[in-house]
């Protein structure tokens, strides 16, 4: 029997969510959707890499392209534009990011002998798991560092970060590299008179600890030292007001949400100096182009609910970040599930209606559904006002889906899009003649969009495949929630069916000239005749 082909946008839904590291998640149904339609495969890829947040799949999906691409016989005129595609963004990662494709590494997993304790395991080169070709990659792996070799400043300031990684690369691909290479990453060549490496970088953060105060702040801003290597570089002067200070200004905005525990302890709410540089610098990474990790905001803001200054200051700096990735047309309804033991729909739910919220274009209604429906009008609003408006709602009584949509029928709500937040179960009467009911008062057809958590057994999806209606489903069951997911699932939620494949489609494949402009021309595909 012939398995059916894969749906594109359940593909788009499961290979954008967190893997969590665990980048095998993704190889089953991205090799199959690679084989169906490569040249889709390899439009996700490039839409993906513009639109996507989760790092894990920005650094697989290329990868399985690549492996793929030569095995596939649907479009064999496209195999090297699909390739370089492949290759092009795979070079656009970060050197911690290219380690996972190209060399082993460990992975925390709970011990089986102890649940409460995690053991290390080892994990193979995604590039090996994923079946890639070998001499590829060892020719890209070759032009990334003589791309990097070519501006000595960039290669410097990345090996200030990374040298570890280029160390690796460079001996495990056994590529040659110039003297000055070999004296920052390998402490001099055998036979070679030693380069003096004084008044960069690495004599600056080698010299800081040595530094005084003043000396120190400087360099730190000079040369902008990443905070992580300037912390360590200072040792107990990292605590010092004013090196604090040089850290608060030389910190990304992912840094600055990261660390703001560690500089919380340091003193940022009660010392007017750090505060002022802090409320700055959060200023600033709000205006940033670059959106960065979402609901790591909002975690950080949680740890500070307590000043409500610096909390409102991160939840602004997340609604920015949002409104970045913004652009979903429309107007939408989001029901909730609040009966019994639902309270992570509930968390869910709220989550969901924030993040779109910032989003949409349109309003945002959520209804909490049980017996009755609950309703809030919460366009606009942050996750921690939805929050407080919603109050101390709490998971109790049975489930009637079909009811948020009898209440938006009831009060003439026109949404262009639904999204349901439950298990599935229904007591109730079936949703598919209401939402029909819906459609036909409304003169629209929103599409629908299903949040399916663990539970009881999903009847939902069963009603609405008997009826024939279309519902896209994220899949949340078996894990914990995965929060830092959520963003990127509900960027691919649309008014229309087929604009998000429209979407993907339309974004340009890349060459890999365009990311590695420094050594262009220099070959890394085989010359391989393709028939016809």
């Amino acid at each position: 029997m012939t398995e059916a082909a894969l749906d594109k946008k359940q593909i788009i839904a499961e290979l954008t969510k967190s893997a969590h590291g665990d980048m095998e998640t993704y190889l089953k149904i991205g090799q199959r959707a690679a084989l169906e339609d490569p040249n889709f495969f390899a439009h996700l890829v490039a839409w993906n890499h513009v639109k996507g947040q989760v790092r894990d799949a920005k650094i697989a999906l290329p990868v399985i392209s690549l492996a793929m691409a030569r095995q596939s016989t649907n479009l064999p005129t496209l195999y090297e534009p699909i390739m370089d595609n492949a290759l092009a963004h795979i070079a656009d990662l970060r050197p911690q990011e290219l380690k996972r494709i190209f060399l082993e590494s460990t992975r925390m997993t709970p011990d089986p002998k102890d649940n409460k304790k995690k053991i290390a395991i080892p994990v193979p080169p995604f590039a090996i798991t994923a079946n890639a070709p070998k001499r590829v990659l060892r020719r890209l792996v070759t032009r990334y560092l003589r791309d990097l070799e070519a501006d000595r400043r960039q290669f410097e300031y990345t090996a200030v970060q990374h040298s570890n990684t280029l160390h690796t690369l460079y001996a495990r691909f056994h590529v040659d590299r110039p003297q000055w290479v070999g004296e920052i990453l390998f402490h001099g060549e055998k036979g070679k008179e030693k380069i003096h490496l004084q008044y960069g970088i690495f004599d600056a953060i080698h010299r800081l600890h040595l530094m005084d105060i003043e000396e120190a702040a400087g360099t730190i801003v000079r040369f902008k030292i990443p905070f992580l290597i300037a912390r360590g570089a200072l040792g107990k002067k990292a605590k010092e007001p004013d090196t604090v200070l040089a850290l608060i200004k030389s910190m990304s905005p992912a840094e600055l949400v990261t660390n703001m525990k560690w500089l919380e302890k340091l003193g940022v709410k009660t010392n007017p100096v750090l505060r002022a540089a802090l409320d700055l610098a959060l200023g600033k990474a709000a205006t940033s182009k670059r959106a960065t990790a979402t609901l790591k905001t909002t975690r950080a803001a949680e740890a500070l609910k307590d000043d409500d200054a610096l909390s409102g200051k991160l939840q602004v700096l997340q609604e920015k970040q949002l409104d970045k990735l913004g652009g979903i047309e429309g107007d939408w309804l989001v029901l909730g599930d609040k009966s019994g033991s639902m309270q992570g729909a509930i968390d869910v739910a709220m989550s969901v209606s924030s993040i779109l919220a910032r989003m949409v274009k349109g309003n945002v209604h959520l209804i909490f559904f049980d017996q009755t429906p609950r309703y809030f009008n919460v366009t606009g609003k942050s996750l921690e006002e939805i929050k407080y408006a919603v109050g101390n709602i709490g998971a109790v009584g049975g489930t009637y889906m079909h009811c948020g949509i009898q209440y938006a029928i009831d009060k003439k709500l026109r949404v262009d899009g639904m999204v349901f937040v439950s298990d599935g179960a229904n007591h109730g009467i079936p949703v598919p003649p209401v939402y029909q009911k819906y459609c036909q008062m409304m003169d629209i057809e929103p599409t629908l969009y299903f949040y399916q958590l663990a539970g009881e057994p999903d009847s939902f999806s069963r009603e609405c495949r008997a009826a024939g209606i279309d519902l896209q489903t994220f899949d949340l069951r078996g894990q914990s929630v995965d929060y830092y997911s959520l963003p990127n699932l509900a960027q691919t939620m649309r008014v229309s069916r087929y604009s998000l494949m429209d979407e993907v489609m339309e974004t340009p494949l890349r060459t890999l000239d365009e990311v590695l402009d420094k050594t262009k021309g220099m070959s890394v595909l085989p010359r391989i005749s393709v028939s016809v």
